[in-house]
């Protein structure tokens, strides 16, 4: 009987020794996911860990489209899904707009209406003078859903960010956002990003266009949306990140940056384009934008107070720029230091120099057409653009996923 005892204790010891470590293990990770939140996780706070020091070279995509081209958003998402680099590719269309309906129910004169509210005669918004004219208007082919498409970026970013919290998925290491005419060859792209210190805040434009606001400096620049905006996993992570204002009430959530919370809350209170009133303690920049641009809607012009006087790209451009989503632009020679120091608000590098400032420069001059098939970044892509180039992409041999440990920052070749 002794050595039965002693045969089933030895059972039970092994049984223990064998289980312990899953246990543990099982208690660490319940632990750690009652202490991490997941817009911690979003942000990647466990990108660090042994067994994720060595991983794939990620890209999302978010593009920017209507229900009404579903054959040219069809054909771009197979052209990059085919790249391995390529994780997931977001669409925005009206379906995730806030006033869906905007683009058959808006009325020619409720767009007139809108032009008239946003260029007044007594101007006291930045970019109020550029905003779009009928006269512009009445050239495109569809006016009305081109301007209710004006929030639908903001409308995509909002979703892209909601995926990230909702699958507490790691941050790709950039994010491109681009119309759905817009073409990447995302070789080019790995070879030129591809040793990127993501985790340095950087938002670079495909093209870049400058204003002079009251000046002679080209002191406010936005991305053009055509030639699409890449973010780095910094640059999101600064997107993503809560912001508090003491003037807003009690403190939700923490925003930790290079730049104080003093200097984001100023910005607030010199309410520049009238965003103040949209904002809460515990928001966002990628929350706060949308809110800014989807709260009035066109088809409610008639009762607007402040309206939604911006094309999408200045959104971006402002937000990004003002609220410091990015690292400052480092001037390129000394004629650009001697005004780009005296700007601190210009944190949107130009790709390869391409910029629209009294002329367009670099890719900003390419359109996807016969004689551009080697071009890395182009706009106005067909649907047979991408089918010709998905093609050429499946008779190549196939590339290996690149693996990325140790990156370090780089300056994209000229």
């Amino acid at each position: 009987m002794p050595r039965k005892k002693g045969l089933v204790v030895q059972i039970v010891l092994l049984a223990l020794i064998v289980t312990l470590p899953t246990l543990f293990n099982a208690l660490i990770t319940v632990k750690l996911d009652d202490l991490t939140s997941p817009i911690s996780l979003a942000l990647g706070d466990f990108r660090a860990t042994p067994s994720s020091r060595m991983r794939r070279f990620t890209v999302d995509i978010l593009s920017v489209s209507s229900i009404t081209n579903p054959d040219l958003l069809a054909a771009q998402r197979d052209a990059f899904a085919a790249h391995p680099s390529v994780r997931h590719i977001f669409n925005a269309t009206e379906h995730d707009d806030a006033d869906p309906d905007c683009h058959t129910q808006l009325s020619w004169s409720e767009m007139e209406r809108v032009v008239k509210f946003c260029r007044p005669k007594r101007r006291e918004l930045m970019l109020q003078a550029n905003y779009a004219r009928m006269e512009w208007l009445r050239k495109k082919a569809n006016p009305i859903g081109w301007l209710c498409a004006q929030v639908r970026p903001l409308s995509g970013l909002r979703k892209v960010y909601k995926h990230y919290i909702e699958t507490r998925e790691v941050l790709p290491d950039f994010l491109l956002v681009m119309d759905d005419d817009t073409w990447y060859d995302m070789e080019h792209f790995v070879t030129n990003f591809g040793g990127w210190n993501t985790s340095e805040a950087s938002y670079h434009a495909g093209c870049l266009i400058r204003f002079s606001i009251g000046t002679n400096q080209a002191n406010f620049s936005a991305p053009f949306g055509g030639y699409g905006s890449i973010m780095s996993r910094g640059t999101l992570e600064n997107l993503f990140r809560p912001m508090n204002c003491p003037s807003f009430g009690p403190a939700i959530g923490e925003y930790e940056s290079q730049y104080s919370l003093r200097e984001i809350c100023n910005r607030l209170d010199e309410d520049r384009v009238k965003e103040r009133r949209y904002f809460r303690n515990g928001m966002n920049l990628v929350e706060l934008m949308y809110e800014y641009s989807s709260t009035e809607k066109y088809r409610d012009v008639a009762s607007w107070t402040t309206g939604y006087c911006m094309h999408s790209d200045w959104v971006l451009g402002y937000f990004a720029n003002f609220y410091y989503a990015s690292e400052h632009v480092a001037p390129a020679t000394e004629e650009e230091k001697k005004w780009m120091d005296i700007v601190p608000h210009l944190r949107i590098q130009a790709y390869r120099g391409s910029e629209i400032y009294r002329k367009a420069t670099g890719i900003c001059k390419i359109e996807c057409k016969a004689g551009h098939e080697g071009t890395e970044i182009c706009h106005r892509a067909t649907a047979e653009w991408f089918k010709m180039k998905l093609n050429a992409k499946s008779a190549a041999p196939q590339e290996q996923p690149l693996q990325t440990d140790t990156l370090v920052h780089r300056q994209i070749p000229k």
